[in-house]
């Protein structure tokens, strides 16, 4: 087919070199010192350790956007007005301007159209409590690979930089606390890839890996992590060994199979035989029901009709419904193109489940239509009472690159699952916000740092330069701080796609 231009909004974190950040549990190579910006008063990083002090470096330059966005969230007012001198005395902090090719005083200023500069909290305009000071050479002793770094460095010099730990906790206020304060309550910072989906007829749920990471002084000797379905215990997994600060240990959770609606929770229930309650994962497997035994099958072609098929089968393969071609050119066009047809299809009472497959004999999807003037491409369905299982929905038709997703109108093959809950009311259109990728340049690990007001199903993948799927990162359902594996990639550009049935945002990065 013809190949529209992919339009790519591009957003990246700035990388620097090819060295590596210092590794989380390390101690602080060097000592830093300085004059502090505002007042003038010399900074020695090493003499707030040997007082007894925590240290965060917040390692910053005057043209980086996250930099900018981490510092405009006032998160490190709020930690030092809490750990700082005026509190419990037991933190300081430092913002380091540490990129030596942009002058000093560009700190009293910002180029990004906000209110403010980085020597004043943007919501009061007060000038920030915690020293700041331009030292360039800093970024040698923390090898810095990439902005924003930041690091929170213990008293006995042990330090982690928040980038290199998976999820990322630079806004997790339990991390920080235990990290601080050793009279906090017990916290580990866990991760879990568990991915649940809906199905037909059961659900198969891989052993998993939880991972967790140790924020405070006290080493973990012991864990416990529990898995319940439907408010049941179904197990039990122990930890036992001796975790220092900033290290990391795991446990595996068994595979499990689900034959109805299953709540699946994980979570982890003491630390050193202290009880807690601490949340790790929450998902829903849902079991496909067919909501409606009627329904109003609307497809809509692009112009290449003579490429494209679709069939509803049920969960025994049963084709119902099938339409193997539609009337069109081999170069284009044709009676067929750029079409919206309907068909009225009734479900057997012995099926349960549906599935729609379209096939696109070309491979490259329903890409070919003027979203400025044609409806978009693709398949739709109403139950009998006219609400809609699934529509189409193009919510910027200037933007072609979201309309070339991989599996809502970019595939070989899609698929729709008719379920009870979808056939019953129209999901509500959300949006993704503040998504971040660090580092930038990556070798091994890239982060995804993203926040969403509300739930929204979305899948996380990388295409390369030429818009092809290279490797597929997982589905998600709310805030996310995840780090991804890129290591096998070959060196290139690549663009990271957050793609929801709505929308799908791009953020371009660089594999060295």
């Amino acid at each position: 087919m013809k190949k529209f231009l992919l339009l790519i909004t591009a957003f990246a974190t700035m990388g620097l070199t090819l060295s590596a950040q210092l590794s989380p549990g390390s101690t602080l190579p060097a000592n830093i010192t300085g004059t502090d910006y505002i007042t003038g008063e010399a900074i020695d990083v090493q003499a707030w350790l040997d007082d007894g002090k925590t240290v965060v470096i917040d390692v910053f330059a005057t043209w980086c956007g996250p930099c900018w966005n981490f510092h405009a969230s006032g998160y490190l007012e709020e930690i030092y007005d809490v750990y700082g001198p005026e509190g419990t005395d037991q933190v300081r902090i430092l913002g380091l301007e540490a990129d030596g090719n942009t002058a000093p005083n560009l700190m009293e200023t910002n180029q990004f159209g906000q209110p403010g500069n980085w020597l004043v909290n943007p919501e009061t305009l007060e000038n920030i409590h915690y020293n700041i000071m331009d030292e360039p050479s800093a970024s040698t002793t923390l090898s810095i690979s990439y902005y924003p770094s930041l690091y929170i460095i213990k008293p006995n010099g042990v330090l982690a930089e928040l980038g290199t730990l998976s999820p990322n906790p630079r806004s997790n206020r339990p991390f920080w606390d235990a990290a601080i304060d050793p009279n906090a309550d017990p916290y580990l910072l866990t991760g879990a890839d568990i991915t649940l989906e809906s199905f037909c007829d059961e659900a198969n749920v891989d052993a998993q890996e939880i991972s967790f990471i140790n924020p405070s002084d006290t080493p973990i000797t012991s864990a416990e992590f529990v898995v319940i379905a439907n408010g049941e215990l179904i197990e039990t997994v122990p930890f036992q060994g001796s975790i220092g600060a900033f290290q990391s240990g795991s446990v595996q959770i068994s595979a499990q199979t689900f034959t109805e609606n299953t709540e699946l929770q994980v979570g982890l229930s003491s630390v050193n035989g202290t009880p807690i309650a601490q949340p790790i994962y929450s998902g829903t497997a849902e079991k496909y029901s067919v909501g409606t035994r009627t329904m109003n099958v609307r497809f809509t072609t692009d112009n290449w009709p003579i490429e494209t098929s679709w069939r509803l089968t049920d969960e025994t393969g049963a084709e119902l419904f099938a339409v193997s071609s539609y009337i069109g050119l081999a170069a284009g066009g044709g009676a067929d193109a750029l079409r919206t047809f309907e068909y009225q299809v009734t479900v057997p009472e012995t099926s349960t489940c549906l599935t729609f497959a379209i096939a696109d004999s070309y491979g490259d999807g329903l890409t070919v239509w003027n979203p400025a003037e044609h409806y978009p491409p693709g398949i739709e369905v109403q139950d009998n009472q006219g609400n809609w299982v699934k529509q189409n929905s193009v919510p910027d038709p200037t933007d072609i690159a979201s309309i070339r997703s991989e599996g809502t109108f970019f595939f070989n093959a899609a698929f729709v699952n008719v379920s009870a809950e979808g056939a019953t009311s129209v999901e509500e259109i959300t949006t993704i916000e503040d998504v971040q990728i660090f580092p930038n340049p990556v070798t091994n690990e890239l982060t995804l740092d993203l926040a969403t007001s509300i739930s929204t199903d979305y899948s996380v993948s990388v295409i390369d330069a030429m818009g092809q799927t290279v490797q597929t990162l997982g589905n998600y359902n709310s805030s996310l701080t995840k780090g991804f594996d890129v290591s096998e990639l070959p060196t290139g550009i690549y663009f990271l796609r957050v793609a929801t049935e709505e929308a799908n945002n791009l953020y371009k990065f660089s594999k060295i």
